[in-house]
């Protein structure tokens, strides 16, 4: 584990945030809770570090418009000021593809789709909810709590991809990595007295597009600008009309 020194090399590759450390207070929980750890059990045993990092994107298409969907500007994008990203489809393939045993210690990057708790409800998912209720029978055979805090641990990746329905509008997508101790950095960030941890990936960063928001300032300097970095890049601004 460092301390950040952020370099301009940094700020062109995709930062991962620690699992532990994100808004969301019930992420991690609802699976936990769907194979029958209680809550009064997890608020005494669930509190171990992870070495889990991860960063969220939504799947985006003409049929549910998310690229250009007010809510997800209001609640992900400082009231609409900001920006959406759009990952170029190759990068997305080049960070999820198997790593060789010849590779060095940079862990591999997972990508999974988000699974909601209104989908556990259907027959569809006849696979994952027969893999709950055998993960269920079995934890009821545990009662020690040392036994059942290392189940916790074994649980760290699945964990992070079931979430509640209030959520299901954004049809999430997760990048996913266990990372090595030595690939952590921890930064000060904002008023909070504890550092948040963190990581960056290998690979150089690339989008496709980029969307400004429809309160985004200064459009005039901020969409040439873009450009200039990268002409490859196609900008639009959001059709949404907010104010």
């Amino acid at each position: 584990m460092k301390k950040s020194q952020n370099t301009a090399d940094d700020y062109s590759r995709l930062r991962l945030s620690n699992a532990r450390q994100l808004n969301d207070p019930t992420e991690g929980t609802v699976f936990l809770k769907q194979v029958g750890f209680d809550l009064h059990t997890l608020l005494q045993l669930d509190y171990e570090p992870t070495n889990i990092f991860l960063s969220s994107m939504s799947k985006s298409s003409n049929e549910n418009g998310l690229s250009d969907s007010l809510p997800m500007w209001k609640q992900y994008a400082d009231n609409a000021t900001g920006i959406c990203l759009t990952y170029d489809r190759n990068y997305l393939k080049s960070l999820i593809k198997k790593k060789s045993d010849t590779d060095d210690n940079d862990s591999k990057v997972e990508f999974y789709r988000v699974c909601y708790t209104k989908e556990l409800e259907s027959d569809d998912n006849k696979v994952i909810l027969d893999q709950i209720e055998i993960i269920k029978k079995e934890l009821k055979k545990i009662y020690l709590k040392d036994s059942q805090s290392r189940i916790l641990s074994e649980f760290d990746i699945v964990r992070y991809l079931f979430k509640e329905s209030k959520y299901e509008y954004e049809q999430e997508y997760r990048l996913i990595k266990e990372c090595n101790d030595d690939e952590i950095q921890i930064e000060k960030y904002g008023e909070m007295q504890v550092p948040r941890l963190f990581t960056y990936l290998s690979e150089n960063l690339k989008y496709s597009k980029i969307t400004l928001g429809p309160k985004c300032d200064d459009i005039d300097y901020v969409a040439p600008f873009i450009k200039y970095v990268d002409h490859n890049i196609e900008v639009t601004k959001s059709q949404i009309p907010y104010r």
